[in-house]
């Protein structure tokens, strides 16, 4: 069988199955019992900077031989009959990546292959030192308070917690701590704290000796600590650190120095702590989930991120700042409509920054003229076609649950057709009937849209009154819209 004249890859997997693991972001390979490149999918080639249609058949240890891997976590499969976590090291990408492998066993649980799955992990790259690290965006008030606070404190060489929601930029904010330090001459070192199997995190926070444990790399490991010396170590997601490991850095926080899985002897390094969660830490505690002696030496220094829908006077530079990053990336010369703009603004965003970066990407991508408009936008939000224009404020702050609890944007008979519904479909008929409206699709029109005015002030917003009437939110817009549009 051949799939795009890769007919060697083919020969495990069905035609089908070959296109979706070719297509999958995740690396992929898999290895025979006796350790043979038998696949390997586009995302592990580009890791390994190779054509590796030419390997297959390569033993998985002739790749470490080679200098394409710094380890074969399939060997110590083949060894162990066992899943096996580890990270390992791509010389022709300079790329580090967290490397499963499992065992495939045949119904007389002999071994027969063995599938890997590699991820990039760029949470463990070291960050060079650049000169050109941008402040993050704060036209607003709280954001201005947060980079002044930060200008005062960076140089005093005091363990700093950020706080807020999953993409607000804690990271960001990280980067730019240490590029106005002292330290930023030195190294800027991340480990996301989620990213690691527990039995993982320890020796990559604080390394080991040669043969500490099975697998463990003859001269050991310095780890990520030793790595961060007289820099800054950020330790994103802190609130999915083991409980056993909190100990552990502690006792590094109070005394700067730590013993290496395996070791004897202590290390001693200078490295200031920058830590980030969107847990709420002192509920963790109560929960004996983190603890308290911990949360006190991190939070020497608070720093809360707001939510984006608590700075909406950010979106607007936002969308120009991701507009200009997506020109340069896909050399596509494109502006946004105003209304486009002016609708983004009123979106509730619960991914924060983050989910507006990948909203703005998308709508590059879709967008096949010179401009972003409503059209565009409505292929993938639930919203439909229309001028924004000829929504009232109400209407819009339906969107997002904000605004005053006034929402009516009917006439003031469908105002009174919506009090008499609560009262029952009798008084409702009786206002019909001496009201001016004679034809049968009117007093439907008129019911219909004083159910959905009902629903939309009583769940507090389109979304959660179109999951409760079971309908698709851009229904219950397009009627508001066109209930609006009548009364101009």
């Amino acid at each position: 069988m051949e799939a795009k004249g890769y007919d060697k890859y083919t020969t495990v997997i069905t035609e089908a199955n070959y296109e979706i693991l070719n297509h999958a972001f995740d690396a992929i390979t898999i290895n025979d019992k006796n350790g043979r490149l038998l696949f390997a999918n586009k995302a592990y080639e580009n890791l390994c900077g190779l054509n590796l249609k030419h390997h297959i058949q390569t033993y998985c240890e002739d790749f470490v031989e080679k200098k394409i891997i710094s380890k074969s976590v399939v060997a110590e499969v083949l060894k162990t009959k066992k899943r096996t976590f580890d990270i390992a090291h791509f010389y022709r990408t300079n790329k580090t990546a967290l490397i499963i492998s499992t065992p495939i066993f045949d119904e007389n649980n002999e071994l027969q292959q063995v599938i890997t799955n590699v991820r990039e992990n760029q949470e463990l790259s070291l960050q060079p030192h650049t000169n050109d690290t941008p402040a993050p965006i704060h036209s607003s008030i709280p954001m201005q308070e947060i980079i002044s606070r930060i200008h005062h404190v960076v140089d005093l060489n005091m363990n700093i917690l950020i706080t807020g929601e999953t993409g607000t930029g804690k990271g960001v904010l990280a980067k730019y701590i240490h590029q106005l330090s002292s330290r930023r001459e030195f190294p800027f070192v991340k480990i996301n704290c989620a990213a690691f199997p527990d039995n993982l995190i320890e020796s990559e926070l604080f390394g080991y000796e040669g043969g500490a444990f099975t697998g463990a790399e003859k001269g050991g490991k310095m780890g990520l600590l030793s790595a961060a010396d007289k820099g800054i170590l950020f330790l994103d997601e802190i609130g999915e650190m083991p409980y056993h490991l909190q100990a552990k850095l502690l006792d590094f926080l109070q005394h700067g120095e730590f013993i290496r899985i395996g070791a004897t002897k202590t290390t001693k390094v200078d490295v200031q702590i920058v830590a980030a969660t969107n847990q709420d830490l002192l509920k963790m505690i109560d929960e004996k989930r983190f603890r308290k002696d911990l949360y006190y030496r991190l939070n020497v220094i608070p720093i809360r991120i707001p939510s984006l829908k608590e700075r909406r006077e950010e979106i607007p530079v936002f969308i120009s700042h991701f507009m200009d990053i997506n020109r340069n990336r896909f050399h596509k010369e494109i502006v946004m409509s105003p209304e486009v703009i002016d609708t983004i603004s009123k979106l509730p965003f619960p991914g924060n920054v983050r989910e507006l970066e990948h909203l703005i990407q998308a709508l590059f991508v879709l967008s096949n003229d010179r401009e972003i408009t409503l059209s565009t936008l409505s292929q993938i939000m639930d919203i439909e076609e229309t001028d924004t224009s000829t929504i009232t404020g109400h209407s819009a702050d339906r969107l997002t649950g904000e605004g005053s609890t006034d929402n009516s944007i009917s006439s003031s008979r469908t105002t009174q057709i919506e009090k008499s519904i609560s009262s029952g479909l009798d008084e409702y008929l009786d206002q019909i009937h001496s009201s001016d409206i004679q034809t049968y699709k009117e007093i439907v029109n008129k019911f219909e849209l004083a159910l959905i005015n009902s629903y939309v002030n009583k769940y507090g917003s389109v979304k959660s009154a179109a999951e409760v009437l079971s309908v698709h939110p851009s229904l219950i817009w397009r009627k508001l819209h066109d209930a609006a549009k009548k009364e101009q």
